[in-house]
């Protein structure tokens, strides 16, 4: 069960401060990203019970007149789901072979199978929005940038990849890598779009 509070400011990485039942607590932020325009002090936010050392987790946080979920491990439940919808036309046959699968000392998302071939999947959770474009990432990320390197290994090496952007709210209009946060990850996908 939800409840709403109040965000007050971010203790470090994964933790920050919020208000609820005038009380302050801390809760458990499952995003590594800055989402500085969005975690604002006073900002509405929606908790829920933590499941872990901490005793709430922040799912998502009111910018102007929309909600902006902050979990990023939502984004993986959110492409299974599509995928079961048949959403993605390129999966369709396609077998679902496994997640957070270990692969060269990494792990990937998803693999499926579809004939012969692997397909490889990393999802992306992006929500940060400038004038209608949605833009990944908002702090640099080598993480990112590996990822999407094995996926254009995997690809020159015969098998499939895909890299998945979800969009976690919904004034986006159109999608662009965020070059002036991080360059490389963009040059990085442009190359894996050739």
């Amino acid at each position: 069960m939800s409840e709403k509070g109040k965000f007050l400011k971010r203790l470090n990485r994964f933790t920050c401060l919020i208000e609820l039942r005038n009380r302050k607590e801390r809760a458990y932020l499952a995003n590594s990203g800055r989402l500085e325009e969005i975690l604002r002090k006073g900002a509405e936010c929606v908790l829920e019970k933590g499941k872990g050392k901490l005793p709430y987790k922040l799912l998502a946080v009111r910018k102007n007149n929309i909600w902006v979920s902050v979990d990023s491990h939502l984004v993986n439940k959110f492409f299974l789901e599509l995928y079961k919808k048949e959403e993605f036309p390129y999966l369709k046959n396609a077998k679902f072979m496994g997640k957070e699968v270990k692969v060269n000392g990494g792990r990937i998302d998803f693999v499926f199978q579809k004939g012969r071939k692997n397909i490889f999947i990393e999802i992306k959770s992006c929500t940060l929005v400038e004038r209608g474009i949605a833009m990944f990432p908002d702090a640099p990320t080598l993480r990112g940038k590996r990822h999407i390197d094995f996926l254009i290994k995997r690809k020159k090496e015969g098998e499939d990849a895909l890299l998945v952007f979800i969009v976690q709210r919904e004034d986006a209009k159109s999608f662009a890598p965020n070059s002036f946060t991080h360059f490389d990850f963009a040059k990085s996908l442009y190359s894996a779009m050739k």
